[in-house]
């Protein structure tokens, strides 16, 4: 059979699913790759894991040398070879020195991975494979306590390589989705606003293009990284005492290459009335939690569209209609 048939899927997740892969990693010996579109918050949540109680060295594929994870070379006087000539030996580098003496959870952090010298992945592959840097002595092993993670860009962006074989199969492999939902609670937490506050920060995404998220335009890409450093910037205008109706379509169409209104009382109850809308529109028999949220004018529209339609569904929501509009006071319907 012909392999190229195949379509290779991998298991995507949200941002605020890592902290638990990598839990599950640290309990069953594991390695974890993240891979993600840039901006998406594969280094912050990463390194974030300190406030869970892991201790993070982190490592960049981009900038590490070769003498960075194998140790600086030096002749050894004390020690000769064969032929007489002082041994060549390597100094310990600084980050495995560190997880070596560590006691505790911890994580060995690669990031953007796939960017790496060749001769870097080489020993790469040893740490992973070995749990030890090939230049260095036995007894510095990485400890079991410390989970190995990953992140790249896919390999089609960036100049990125696409990894070999022996580096994939050594991990639990995963891919973050790149849309709006799923970077909401990453975002809400991560904005270090000092004006905006939770609400309005939702709000703001909910004006964005849902479908735009984790593409890019000739300048800009919609995405947790951008969609955050205009918050700092809406922010600090409003702390400067600048009108945040005025600058907000500004500041967003310089950062991510959309400009939006500033969320007010007005329209965020205008958008929250269409969303009703097209929920019905897309479900012809809400359930009873999605029939509270509608208008008591909303409501006596759907039961005289309900009532018409001759199935069980349809009696369900009117008796749940009637049950509504009775606990509001209202008996016309």
């Amino acid at each position: 059979m012909d392999t190229n048939s195949y379509t290779i899927r991998t298991r995507k997740v949200a941002t605020a699913e890592i902290p638990d892969l990598i839990d599950l990693c640290y309990r069953s010996h594991n390695n974890l790759l993240v891979v993600g579109n840039p901006g998406t918050g594969k280094s912050t949540i990463i390194k974030g894991m300190e406030n869970e109680g892991y201790k993070v060295t982190m490592l960049t594929g981009s900038s590490t040398y070769e003498e960075t994870v194998n140790g600086i070379p030096y002749r050894d006087s004390a020690n000769k070879s064969k032929t007489g000539n002082d041994m060549s030996v390597y100094n310990v580098p600084s980050w495995l020195e560190d997880i070596c003496n560590y006691k505790g959870k911890q994580i060995l952090f690669i990031d953007e991975f796939n960017t790496a010298d060749p001769q870097v992945i080489k020993t790469f592959l040893s740490v992973l494979t070995e749990r030890k840097v090939p230049t260095q002595p036995d007894d510095l092993m990485i400890p079991d306590d410390c989970v190995i993670v990953a992140a790249m860009n896919p390999a089609e962006q960036n100049d990125g390589e696409q990894l070999i074989r022996p580096l994939k199969s050594r991990f639990m492999v995963v891919e973050l989705v790149s849309n709006r939902d799923t970077f909401g609670d990453y975002i809400k937490n991560n904005h270090g606003s000092q004006k905006l506050t939770d609400d309005e920060v939702e709000n703001l995404l909910k004006e964005t293009e849902s479908e735009r998220w984790g593409t890019e335009s000739s300048y800009t890409e919609l995405n947790p990284r951008s969609f955050t450093n205009f918050i700092r910037a809406l922010d600090a205008e409003i702390v400067d005492g600048k009108d945040a109706k005025t600058v907000c379509p500004q500041l967003s169409m310089a950062f991510f290459g959309q400009a939006i209104d500033f969320p007010t009382k007005e329209s965020v109850e205008a958008r929250e009335q269409l969303e009703k809308q097209e929920t019905i529109k897309k479900n012809p028999y809400p359930t009873r939690e999605e029939l509270e949220q509608l208008s008591d004018y909303d409501l006596e529209q759907l039961f005289a569209k309900m009532s018409t339609k001759f199935n069980s569904k349809a009696d369900k929501v009117c008796l749940d209609i009637r049950d509504i509009m009775s606990t509001r006071g209202n008996g016309n319907v």
